[in-house]
């Protein structure tokens, strides 16, 4: 069997070699599980050329990589394979080194209060020691005019987007998840101008819409195509694959766990300001009272996910978790979605996938829909 052994020394807290000498290696010794080939990455691109080149020398078929790597890393051997065009077939065994892990937290939610930590960080690795299934990973395709990208955790807009552009100055004085809040800080007052469409699941001929007062998804009222229209100004705008979590405690679309779809689909997390009934027009004072708003949004993702069953009640800066008020979050469940950001909003162009930063062309828009036919290239993990 072909094992690559793959790490990002420079991910995170940049321990991954130390976790990987210590803990990685004897495991795989003491279980007879001899690596083929001990990699360590060597700057941006390289563990994508250093898993084809695997592929290559093992002859195709399937190949096992252990990666201690963050979801970057992930993000980029994904994407350099779908370039080539090759047929493969990865089986990862995640070990979280990065930053923020949200396909490993979300795959192995930790525990609370938490348990050991190296025993944590090494259950993928125990799932490929015990031979237990792999999860096959879905893929979302963002297409611009002239190129495109994969992701496997997360494609956004707006203030996430933001958050991951401005984080990536803080990266040095700031290596863990810290640099995100503060990031979010500097850009929570800001609107975002710009039109979505929802596309519709093939499955259903809809874009589902979640109910607070259900706790679940419902076939929404739509357009002739079964596509959704949404105007802005946006204030977030996040969709996931794979994932319920960005981080460890961190549950953005939390029905992708508790409630999975039983096909491929993306969920999306909208936030939009003059959805308040206490917000009328676009001003200063509006920005700082919606702000305020989004801040407990985002604080109530920490609760378990408990944001998407946020409320108004009437009054000008009240949330509330029950009663009969309109939903704060707009949450949806479709195959993807089109976004047109405003000529003139230039913050509007910014698009995050897997946290790498792209810019929207000016009067161009971006497509983002799941893969669902991937009978040439498949990726899994062992879980």
């Amino acid at each position: 069997m072909s094992l690559l052994v793959l790490y990002n020394p420079v991910c995170g807290d940049r321990t991954a070699k130390q976790f990987v000498d210590e803990h990685v290696l004897p495991v795989l010794e003491n279980h007879g599980r001899t690596p083929t080939k001990l990699v360590a990455t060597e700057g941006e691109s390289h563990a994508g050329r250093v898993v084809a080149d695997f592929i290559e020398e093992s002859g195709g078929g399937t190949v096992t990589v252990v990666l201690a790597s963050g979801d970057g890393t992930v993000h980029e051997i994904i994407n350099h394979l779908c370039s080539v065009g090759n047929s493969v077939h990865i089986l990862f065994v995640l070990i979280p080194c990065g930053t923020a892990n949200a396909l490993y937290s979300s795959l192995f939610p930790p525990k609370i209060p938490p348990t050991d930590t190296n025993v944590h960080k090494l259950k993928s690795l125990q799932s490929f020691i015990d031979a237990s299934p792999t999860k096959p990973l879905t893929l979302a395709k963002t297409s611009f005019s002239s190129s495109s990208v994969y992701s496997v955790v997360v494609t956004s807009t707006a203030l996430h987007a933001s958050i991951l552009h401005d984080s990536e100055e803080l990266r040095a004085e700031m290596p863990g998840i810290e640099r995100f809040k503060v990031a979010a800080r500097n850009n929570i007052t800001r609107w975002y101008n710009a039109s979505v469409n929802l596309l519709p699941l093939p499955s259903t001929g809809s874009v589902e819409i979640y109910d607070p007062a259900l706790d679940k998804f419902l076939p929404s009222t739509s357009g002739p195509d079964g596509s959704i229209t949404l105007q802005g100004p946006f204030a977030y705008f996040l969709s996931t694959v794979n994932v319920d979590r960005l981080e460890p405690l961190f549950r953005i679309s939390p029905l992708a766990s508790s409630s999975p779809a039983s096909t491929p689909s993306v969920d999306v997390v909208i936030l939009r300001p003059l959805r308040d009934p206490s917000i009328t027009i676009d001003s200063p004072d509006s920005r700082l009272l919606f702000a305020q708003k989004s801040g407990q949004v985002l604080g109530e993702a920490y609760n378990d996910g408990n944001h998407i069953k946020l409320r108004y009640d009437g009054s000008p800066a009240n949330l509330i978790s029950h009663g009969e008020g309109q939903g704060v979050v707009e949450y949806f469940r479709c195959a993807g979605w089109e976004w047109l950001p405003n000529e003139a909003d230039e913050p509007a162009h910014l698009l995050c996938a897997d946290g790498t930063i792209f810019h929207i062309e000016r009067r161009g828009r971006a497509r983002c829909g799941v893969i669902s036919d991937q009978d040439h290239i498949q990726f899994a993990v062992y879980v």
